[in-house]
């Protein structure tokens, strides 16, 4: 009796495996050929999210990652094949990415630019332009031309243990006042405020936890050299100098 059931079991097992094997191979053969959507979240809200192109199925599918603001992907396909229907590419740019520094394919969409750039062989990076902080513990995401965390242990590390002053040359000596305002006057007034005497520039960012937009979060204040927040009382507070 058992050596009975032994084989029974065997037999459910194979078909098992059988019919998985079959489910694959047919999810091949339809899918081979076709498109597979190049997706990324928006800065103002992960429910908003963006197509910058697609790329083929083929023999492998095109691995991808989506976090937050930016998905990770790989593909054999030549970059600009991905994006080569997309009416919202701008340009290619220098992109600063922390400590890294990358040439990056830019678009515009909706109040939202987008970079897309290599990782490493055959892998790139498709993200929403933003940085973010934390207010009172929660996180706010802000559009910026480029990706920094201004979180105090992440802007300790990138001085310690990459490059001294890496955020203040950045901000103010690679991107200039006029380069930012540039950046900035795509989008709708409503998200941004620009003193041209006082040379700063005041942004609103997004709550994810809540979402909800903050206004006035950001401050950089390009006559003084400081970057500043909103702390929990609602007070903007230099925290890079």
């Amino acid at each position: 009796m058992k050596a009975k059931r032994k084989n029974v079991f065997i037999i459910i097992l194979i078909i098992g495996v059988i019919f998985v094997s079959l489910g694959a191979y047919l999810f091949f053969v339809v899918t081979k050929g076709k498109k597979c959507q190049i997706i990324v979240n928006n800065w103002n809200g992960g429910q908003n999210r963006y197509t910058v192109g697609s790329c083929s199925v083929t023999d492998e599918d095109p691995y991808m990652e989506l976090t937050y603001c930016q998905n990770f992907f790989s593909t054999k396909e030549d970059l600009e094949d991905l994006f080569k229907d997309n009416e919202d590419y701008i340009g290619t740019y220098t992109f600063y990415d922390e400590m890294l520094v990358k040439e990056a394919k830019v678009f515009y969409n909706d109040n939202n630019y987008y970079v897309l750039r290599n990782n490493r062989e055959d892998e790139y990076i498709i993200s929403s332009s933003y940085s973010w902080y934390q207010m009172f513990g929660t996180i706010i995401y802000v559009p910026t031309p480029f990706y920094f965390s201004f979180e105090p242990e992440c802007v300790d590390a990138y001085e310690n243990e990459y490059e001294p002053n890496l955020v203040m040359d950045v901000v103010f000596n690679k991107i200039s006042f006029s380069d930012m305002k540039e950046f900035y006057s795509r989008m709708d007034e409503k998200y941004y405020h620009i003193d041209e005497t006082n040379q700063t520039i005041t942004v609103d960012g997004y709550d994810c936890e809540h979402s909800q937009d903050v206004e006035d979060c950001m401050m950089f204040d390009y006559k003084n050299h400081t970057i500043s927040g909103i702390d929990e009382d609602g007070k903007m507070q230099i925290f890079i100098q």
